[in-house]
């Protein structure tokens, strides 16, 4: 899926700022199998060269120190992100990019 709209891409990108650092530390997270979703948002520059990626595995629509949202900036990782931000993104664009979690 694309998202072009210059208004819409700000707001995404906006959110990616506003996330907080994910906690540090020794945490007890459920085991990592495969099959769960992984979302991966790529900004590129107007002439198709990558400036940034954002990757989560979906464990819970809440970025945390489980699963936090892994960013690199030009190619370069930065600290790990914490914070609802894929659930927004799909409100924003109409479009789900993860399934609802069966309960």
């Amino acid at each position: 899926m694309h998202v072009t709209g210059t208004a819409k891409v700000r707001t995404i990108v906006r959110w990616l700022d506003e996330l907080r650092q994910a906690p540090t530390g020794t945490y007890h997270c459920p085991a990592l199998t495969a099959g769960l979703a992984r979302v991966t948002f790529t900004f590129r520059a107007e002439h198709g060269a990558v400036l940034a990626r954002a990757r989560m595995i979906e464990l819970t629509h809440v970025a945390g120190p489980c699963n936090p949202i892994v960013l690199t900036l030009h190619g370069h990782a930065q600290k790990p992100l914490a914070g609802s931000f894929v659930g927004r993104v799909q409100r924003l664009i109409g479009a789900r990019l993860l399934l609802p979690r069966r309960g």
